[in-house]
């Protein structure tokens, strides 16, 4: 049985079906024919959950690499796509990839008598997305309520959008399945959040790289004739990134820039990772901004060099993408590497950055004071470096301790907190009226390249001598 003979039925008919050997498997199975409505069958089913699981699997057919969304669909089934229509079509493609990406789908996918064939699926036909449901849960009820693996060996031979998780999720939304306890509702997703139980700015990273590499042996280029490096910085919840131009990587530039990008976040981060910087160079960095701003700066352990180095290939990607426009104005970076980053669904976290970063968690800055003072109090004595003469702490996360910041309910100790605060904010106002004498030496004297530790880990040891010699 072909497409096309699909097609042309006017009732549903039997077909054998390219299924392992197994009991389940055995016997001709029913296939139904194209355009199906699983309302037409009048199979007594809960049309509500029927609406929920269509609506559901036009969701995941939206955020899926490689499934062909309607809109998409439409336009190759009646051979009017057009780079111009592409770009308003689909929010995966830019200007600077909607050449490539119409290529592949002019040859990827053909017409033929009607249908839509996919050359990279064996020729197989590309079914209408928005009725993808229905094909798949028609063809559970139509066999006897089969299994999800019978239900994709009987479709998968003649359809090219249809994956086995497709069929396992339509018929998670079958009611009588549920009700007899041979199925059970889920609600899975193509990616889940890894950092989902953190709070939004409780880990950053922070890297300097050069986003463009020499054209030759050399320096790298320059954006503006400038800024070789960059300061990279993103929160592990959100993916929110931040972005300043550095001319050098002397401690005398990083340091203002990177006390500018504290300062311009919607709060502190309670940890700060690198996988660029060696760990004592990120010390001295850090050192230095405590001091002479007084405030309060945690540096992880987090070893997730992976995820820190994905982030940094895909704005380099974004960066090389728009390289020329890019190298001439530091604006055109922000625009269309950073924006695009921010105001752009993530599929990884499931929402848009910049939404994320912003929380609708209720007193989440409140909760977020809580939270970092009750982790400096757990590692206080081993882990923490106070500047009692200029003021300022430098706290290390203890790697023997990994669930400090876990995100709990702080309702209980809310009053306490609110009495905490206005200490804090006591304390902070009689800081800023003491005298700055015993500020520290120029920054210009310390190359934070110049100490090394062979280990890679933070020497607090020094740190401590350091201070008590102060």
């Amino acid at each position: 049985m072909t497409a096309n003979d699909l097609n042309e039925q006017n009732e549903f008919k039997s077909t054998n079906a390219l299924t392992e050997a197994s009991e389940e498997d055995e016997g001709d199975f029913v296939v139904p024919r194209m355009g199906v409505d699983v309302m037409d069958l009048k199979a007594d089913l809960d049309t509500e959950l029927l609406s929920d699981g269509r609506h559901q699997i036009e969701k995941e057919i939206n955020t899926v690499k490689g499934q062909l969304t309607q809109p998409m669909y439409d336009l190759l089934v009646s051979d009017s796509l057009t780079k111009e229509n592409l770009l308003q079509v689909s929010d995966k493609v830019n200007p600077s990839t909607v050449e490539n990406k119409f290529v592949l789908l002019k040859r990827r996918y053909y017409v033929h008598d009607n249908l839509l064939h996919d050359v990279k699926r064996r020729d197989l036909v590309v079914y209408e997305p928005n009725k993808l449901f229905d094909l798949i849960i028609s063809t559970h009820i139509l066999n006897n309520h089969a299994s999800p693996k019978v239900v994709y060996n009987i479709l998968s031979s003649y359809y090219a959008n249809v994956t086995q998780y497709f069929c396992k999720l339509a018929t998670s939304y079958c009611s009588k399945c549920i009700k007899e306890g041979s199925s059970k509702q889920h609600k899975k997703f193509k990616h889940e959040n890894i950092h989902a139980n953190l709070v939004p700015l409780g880990r950053c990273h922070i890297e300097i790289f050069a986003p463009f590499d020499p054209e030759t042996e050399g320096s790298p280029l320059k954006i503006e004739n400038k800024y070789p490096y960059v300061l990279y910085c993103r929160d592990y919840y959100s993916r929110y990134v931040w972005l300043e131009p550095l001319k050098s990587v002397q401690l005398s530039t990083l340091l203002p820039t990177m006390a500018k990008l504290f300062f311009t976040m919607v709060r502190m981060p309670i940890f700060i990772d690198t996988c660029t910087l060696d760990k004592q160079d990120m010390f001295d960095v850090c050192e230095h901004i405590a001091r002479k701003y007084k405030i309060k700066i945690g540096l992880g352990m987090n070893s997730s060099t992976s995820f820190q180095k994905s982030g940094i290939k895909r704005l380099k990607t974004l960066l090389l993408q728009n390289k020329k426009a890019c190298l001439k104005d530091w604006n055109m970076c922000l625009k269309l590497a950073v924006h695009r980053i921010n105001q752009t669904y993530c599929d990884r976290v499931r929402g848009v950055p910049s939404d994320m970063l912003c929380a609708s968690i209720p007193n989440l800055n409140r909760k977020f004071r809580t939270l970092q003072r009750r982790i400096i109090a757990t590692l206080m004595g081993h882990h923490v470096v106070q500047f009692e003469e200029t003021g300022g702490m430098i706290y290390l996360e203890d790697q023997n301790n990994p669930n400090l910041l876990s995100f709990e309910d702080f309702d209980d100790g809310e009053e306490q907190d609110e009495e905490d605060d206005e200490e804090e904010e006591e304390e902070e106002e009689e800081e800023e009226e003491e005298d700055d004498a015993n500020s520290d030496s120029p920054v210009e004297s310390i190359h934070p390249l110049k100490k090394r530790n062979q280990e890679g880990q933070y020497d607090i040891a020094t740190k401590k001598k350091h201070k008590s010699n102060s």
